[in-house]
């Protein structure tokens, strides 16, 4: 294997384990308990899941058009990467509903940017490097 497609493969295990990844979802066990003893009750939870399934419900096609078009696929990682990481400190430091509410706000938006542009960005770069035969 040439030394431009050993990396090119690298690249494509890096990228589909990164895409793989799905931080949130390992995190939900913790969340539930870290919000009881927080003197949330269990329809404040549900509510809090509500604002995130909307936030990214109506976030999914702006961010993705935002990524095709004027941000690009990089930045858009990048910015969702930022909002991801907001939200988990906002988390770590909160202590009540509205703080828990911009979290979970904060989550979608980051969930919804990273959404199908991890997957565009590495199908873009399979394409340019003329790799996807190796799939």
């Amino acid at each position: 294997m040439t030394q431009g497609k050993e990396k090119g493969y690298w690249t494509l295990i890096i990228a589909y384990v990164m895409s793989s990844l799905n931080i949130t979802a390992l995190l939900v066990p913790m969340i539930m308990i870290y919000w009881l003893q927080s003197g949330l009750s269990f329809g404040d939870v549900l509510l809090l899941q509500g604002i995130f399934s909307l936030v990214i419900l109506t976030a999914e096609i702006p961010t993705g058009a935002m990524s095709d078009s004027w941000l690009g696929r990089k930045w858009t990682e990048v910015l969702a990467a930022t909002l991801l990481s907001t939200g988990f400190i906002i988390y770590a430091l909160g202590n009540n509903f509205a703080q828990f509410a911009l979290a979970e706000t904060l989550l979608g938006l980051g969930v919804a940017a990273k959404s199908g542009n991890t997957d565009a960005l590495l199908y873009d770069g399979l394409t340019e490097k003329k790799m996807l035969r190796l799939i």
